[in-house]
């Protein structure tokens, strides 16, 4: 069922049932489904992210890297923040200067590219014919071809620091990845081309019971609440709770969830019905509504 349904109908039931296509239906306001196939992106607390209550604020970005469609390559960009843009330019420029040019680089390799005079962070996506890259710039948030001459690794353990390796998160490093959930998030992202290169927003780790929400935003302002679009098919549990505590030092670790419900999820034949049980189930409740009202109409003239 639907939020929007599941909320309806605690709005107008507490401690009845109701028969709705021939079935009755209990309703209880504390109804909790745990999900078997937890989601849980994987990644490090350090001292250079920010604190977990901005983190929940911030916005990452979703790139399509070489053979996603089947490799599981989608990466969530996290915007990296230097302190001393000029300072920091200037070690990157002597980290570009004093490394030698080298031999194939590997795709996910670390570097420094030299671009249009200025001097960027970056990991290879992929090997181009004659000795070129296509190198994804992990501060600016995009991706482009870069000659062999223009780049080199990238070994300066202050600047290739915790964070920088942390910012690419791809779907290879989800674990428990043989699950319904996984392959519906994969099918989303792959069937949607409008999905790729807009920001999303990782929204408080709630969402799921992995604690993981994501609102995607489109070009026009819209956005598209992933969580709901997984838990309408089946997939998922929708989980609100008004309070989550995350281990910071895990954020995909152990959390303490208050006062929270979540939506039972259907199989995928079930939510083929779903629009038309629940159009079934608010006629019914409308009914009652009206013969409550009847009857407090009723009572009322006899009193």
């Amino acid at each position: 069922m639907t939020k929007e349904g599941y909320d309806n109908l605690l709005n107008f039931v507490e401690k009845e049932s109701i028969e709705v296509d021939n079935c009755t239906l209990t309703v209880k306001a504390n109804q909790v489904k745990v999900v078997d196939d937890p989601f849980i992106p994987y990644y490090e607390h350090h001292e250079d992210f920010f604190e977990t209550s901005e983190i929940m604020d911030e916005k990452v970005y979703i790139n399509e890297f070489e053979g996603a469609r089947n490799s599981l390559n989608f990466s969530f960009w996290v915007p990296l923040h230097v302190k001393d843009n000029k300072n920091f330019e200037k070690k990157l420029e002597a980290e570009f200067k004093k490394a030698k040019k080298v031999g194939k680089l590997a795709v996910n390799s670390f570097v420094v590219v030299k671009r249009c005079e200025e001097y960027m962070r970056g990991q290879v996506i992929k090997r181009l014919n004659h000795g070129a890259y296509v190198i994804f710039f992990v501060d600016r948030g995009f991706k482009t071809a870069a000659k062999e001459e223009f780049v080199r690794s990238l070994t300066d353990e202050a600047i290739l620091n915790v964070r920088f390796k942390a910012a690419l998160c791809t779907l290879g490093n989800i674990v428990n990845t043989k699950t319904n959930f996984h392959n519906e998030f994969n099918n989303i992202l792959c069937q949607n081309a409008f999905l790729k290169g807009y920001k999303l927003s990782l929204v408080g780790f709630e969402g799921f019971n992995s604690k993981v929400n994501i609102q995607i935003y489109c070009k026009d302002g819209r956005s598209y609440d992933l969580a709901r679009m997984l838990a309408e098919r089946g997939v998922c549990d929708l989980l609100k709770c008004k309070n989550v505590e995350e281990d910071k030092e895990n954020v995909g670790g152990n959390a303490q969830i208050s006062e929270s419900y979540s939506v039972n999820r259907y199989t995928a034949e079930e939510m083929k019905s779903i629009d038309k049980k629940e159009n079934i189930l608010m006629n019914k409740l409308n009914e009652l509504k009206i013969q409550e009202n009847c009857m407090t109409n009723v009572y009322k003239t006899r009193h």
